[in-house]
């Protein structure tokens, strides 16, 4: 039974938005910032690019790891809390990486920057879904969505022209003002609205569980790509993630206060939809990590050129996200979350057709399908994920949407690179006469078609599986009329 709590003053629903827009954009953006700032880093401190990349790594992994504990925080704390706590953490973070004075130390801070990311990212989604009503949730959604896509690919960019005039600790140092200020703004103009269940504690033990299993799958992961599949730190850290999973699994089914109440899964509408997120991140990924690979090694580009081209996927995605939301606000999740999955399977088919000169416009056609897809699939799937829980399940369900979209992308990125090895080795063995190079333009074109062909037939099985969805009966009595009349 649960309790719910109150806000202590008025709060307008488009200042959660701002908000949210506003954590999407920073978490999203240094996710991929630093990039760019790598070899920089690299000569300041004398180390090795290898290592200075896991200031990268350190982030992300961290995300991951936190992005159910984040989501379960807002359940528990809710809004104005959660989200001074998230910007709070990020902006330590980000200052401590801007003053750091070793790569050991910058790797430590990128992680502690991390755990904030993640609470932003994990509670954005619900924070929208708690302050707009049903009818206005998909659009809304659909915006942040967008935000999301900018704050990824304006990244690389936006480091650029940062380190070029101030210097690489810059792309740090300006998150702290700006986070200031969201933090004043958290504790001004947001809610303290709660959704506990009686007596609710918060899940210590059950989110070591999860944090230790997830962190270990995605670094096994990571490590998987680089030493291959048989290495025995990578089956370590898979096996030992997939028995703390279990772990934790167990431990959820005999808490009174879950960190995951595990009955959100035997919601068929939602479990699909969450299946549909893994998917269609997971096939739409290899287009982002193999292209721009084609572009410079077959096609020569300059990597400026690349980017312009690469611009089309998230620009397509911030112009048709709005009006996909909108869309679903009026019929429904199915129609254009499926009909977004067929664009997106379609661009991954011609791409599969790339040669050594096919034309610009042959190039940039199938990345803009795959955006407007991506863009009529997300704020609809997302707004799917979030009614089909009770409103006291918010939180917990925006964090696993978020985790659905960042596994996606990190097991989408090592099928994409390790079937490129596979088909690209596999062609050389047939072809001694050509030698094994990535360089090598018959190569890889060799390697790289199959994938999209695979990633195609993955996004065809996740157009079956979001037709079948079913209708949204999840919440029970605490989904609004309007959702179950649309068939949601």
């Amino acid at each position: 039974m649960e309790k719910h709590g109150h806000k202590s003053r008025p709060s307008n629903k488009w200042h959660h938005f701002g908000v949210a827009a506003l954590a999407a954009f920073m978490a999203t953006l240094d996710s991929s910032i630093v990039n760019v700032a790598l070899p920089t880093i690299a000569d300041e401190f004398g180390a090795d690019v290898k290592v200075v990349a896991w200031t990268v790594q350190a982030y992300l992994l961290t995300t991951m790891a936190l992005l159910l504990v984040g989501g379960r925080l807002l359940d528990l704390w809710g809004e104005r809390k959660v989200m001074a706590v998230g910007f709070a953490i990020f902006t330590a973070g980000s200052a401590l990486c801007a003053f750091s004075v070793s790569v050991p130390m910058l790797i430590a801070s990128r992680a502690f920057q991390g755990m904030g990311a993640a609470v932003l990212m994990s509670a954005n989604q619900g924070l929208v879904a708690r302050a707009f009503p049903p009818e206005q949730r998909g659009r809304t959604l659909g915006i942040v969505g967008t935000v999301v896509a900018v704050g990824l690919a304006s990244g690389p960019p936006i480091g650029g022209l940062l380190i070029g005039a101030f210097g690489w600790r810059s792309i740090f140092s300006i998150n702290i003002p700006i986070g200031a200020v969201a933090i004043v703004c958290c504790l001004r103009i947001l809610g303290s609205h709660t959704t506990r269940a009686a007596g609710g504690r918060f899940d210590w033990l059950g989110s070591l569980f999860v944090v230790i299993g997830l962190a270990s799958l995605f670094a096994g992961i990571d490590r998987g790509v680089d030493h291959g599949w048989g290495d025995t730190g990578v089956l370590g850290l898979i096996a030992s993630s997939l028995l703390v999973l279990a772990l934790f699994v167990r431990h959820e089914k005999r808490t009174a206060s879950p960190l995951v109440d595990l009955s959100v899964f035997s919601n068929r509408f939602f479990v699909q939809s969450c299946a549909a997120a893994y998917l269609a991140f997971f096939a739409m990924i290899s287009a982002v990590i193999l292209l721009p690979f084609y572009l410079q090694e077959v096609r020569a580009f300059r990597p400026e050129k690349v980017g312009i081209v690469m611009m089309t996927l998230p620009a397509s995605m911030l112009l048709v996200a709005p009006v996909g939301g909108w869309i679903s606000d009026r019929i429904g999740v199915r129609i254009p979350a499926t009909f977004g999955l067929g664009l997106v399977g379609a661009g991954l088919l011609l791409l599969s057709g790339l040669e050594s000169r096919t034309a610009l416009a042959g190039i940039v056609s199938p990345l803009a399908l795959i955006g407007v897809g991506m863009g009529f699939f997300g704020s609809p799937n997302s707004s799917a994920i979030l009614s089909s829980v009770a409103p006291g399940k918010v939180g917990v369900a925006s964090g696993l949407s978020a985790l659905m979209r960042t596994s996606g992308i990190a097991f989408g990125i090592a099928f994409a690179v390790t079937a490129f090895t596979f088909f690209r080795d596999r062609a050389a063995a047939n072809r001694p006469d050509l030698g094994v190079s990535v360089t090598d333009r018959t190569l890889f074109l060799e390697g790289i078609w199959p994938v999209f062909v695979l990633a195609s037939i993955v996004v065809a099985l996740n157009v079956v599986n979001s037709l079948t969805r079913g209708r949204n009966l999840g919440a029970s009595k605490d989904v609004p009329l309007l959702f179950k009349r649309k068939g949601l």
